[in-house]
């Protein structure tokens, strides 16, 4: 049986997309027949809480899986005080603490094994000569980063989201990236085709301004039509949540983080995925794309490839084109949107379903 190592420092505290992923890739790899071990964080040592999603995952798996929760220590509890998201940097800070305690326990395992990370400063003091060193990237920074393309060095195999983050982490490294994208679980994001008129929006996803928020909570106040009520609701979390919540709570409904997000996907219309710079592929686009939610997302090269031809909805990052990408769904008839519903499913049914995606890693992973 072969072993792998899912390495996710943050699983044990923050939902984010990496983390979800992380999580797949486990439940996945562990259901084809590996030996899969997860090493995270402790939380608790720096005021942190365990997340929901984090608990029920273990609880599930504790029986298949093995959790190795690492303490940083007093040392580099400071690093908490600055909340999730809130600083891209903190990542930086902890990653590099975490790394050398993960490091030290892995080097002195004589078995041979396979680990994956999901951040590129995770495992950078992995040197054992049984490890197979991988790390799967899922973004890239605002700007080039010459200091975190440096430690690509540390890795073996290198697999990146899409071709965009392939394209720009490829300037780093002689190694060359594999592209494999997230997955889906049809089974548990399934269909719901014919939904009537648009009526309902949704934002799902980490709570902060990257990732299109305010823009969310802006469209609730300016779009309105004479014929129609309309219904925002935010699902998630996030450092900024309350403030937000009291400003237009009037307008949208604050759910939180939920251990359902499939339930609102086929409870709504519309998701709206207005990312300023960073994403790889959402795997929010992915499950809304296989519930029949249809999708207004940013043009990016990969949100191109899944929502053109009639998938979904494409917009430059300009709140006007936002504007403009809504009416257009609002104008089309209910037959057109249920055809693009139907034809978003079957896009995720052909090529993004996890039995797909989780063969290719195995592929490249060896």
């Amino acid at each position: 049986m072969r072993e792998i190592i899912i390495n996710q420092p943050r699983m044990s505290y923050y939902v984010g997309g990496a983390e979800m992923l992380s999580m797949d890739h486990a439940r996945f790899l562990c259901m084809k027949g590996y030996k899969v071990r997860i090493f995270t964080i402790n939380p608790v040592l720096g005021g942190m809480r365990y997340s929901e999603r984090y608990l029920k995952f273990k609880d599930e798996f504790k029986k298949k899986i093995e959790f190795t929760e690492i303490n940083l220590g007093e040392k580099h509890k400071d690093i908490y005080k600055t909340l999730p998201g809130e600083d891209r940097y903190r990542w930086n800070h902890e990653s590099i603490a975490y790394s050398g305690i993960f490091s030290n326990i892995v080097n002195s395992l004589d078995v041979r094994m396979i680990i994956l990370s999901y951040y590129i400063l995770d495992a950078i003091g992995v040197n054992s000569d049984y490890i197979i060193n991988c790390l799967y990237l899922c973004g890239t920074p605002h700007d080039i980063d010459i200091f975190q393309g440096s430690f690509l060095y540390s890795y073996d195999k290198i697999i990146a989201i899409t071709n965009e983050v392939r394209d720009y982490w490829q300037q780093f490294t002689r190694i060359e990236i594999s592209v494999i994208s997230s997955g889906v679980d049809i089974e548990r994001f399934r269909f719901l085709g014919s939904r009537g008129n648009i009526a309902k929006f949704l934002y799902l996803g980490r709570v902060i301004k990257r990732k299109g928020i305010e823009d969310f909570l802006k469209l609730s106040r300016l779009l309105k039509n004479e014929t129609r009520e309309f219904q925002f609701d935010v699902v998630g979390d996030g450092p900024n949540f309350e403030i937000y919540k009291k400003t237009f709570g009037d307008r949208v409904k604050f759910i939180g983080s939920v251990e359902d997000p499939e339930k609102y996907f086929r409870e709504s219309d519309v998701v709206i995925c207005f990312s300023e710079y960073g994403e790889g592929l959402q795997g929010v686009i992915l499950e809304a794309m296989s519930t029949g939610c249809i999708v207004v997302a940013t043009k990016t090269k990969i949100n191109s490839s899944l929502l053109s031809d009639g998938r979904g909805i494409l917009v430059d990052y300009d709140f006007d084109e936002l504007i403009k990408g809504v009416k257009q769904l609002l104008s089309m008839s209910n037959d057109s949107l249920n055809l693009m519903r139907i034809n978003a499913r079957k896009i995720i049914e052909n090529k993004y379903s996890w039995d797909v995606k989780i063969n290719e890693i195995i592929e490249v992973l060896g």
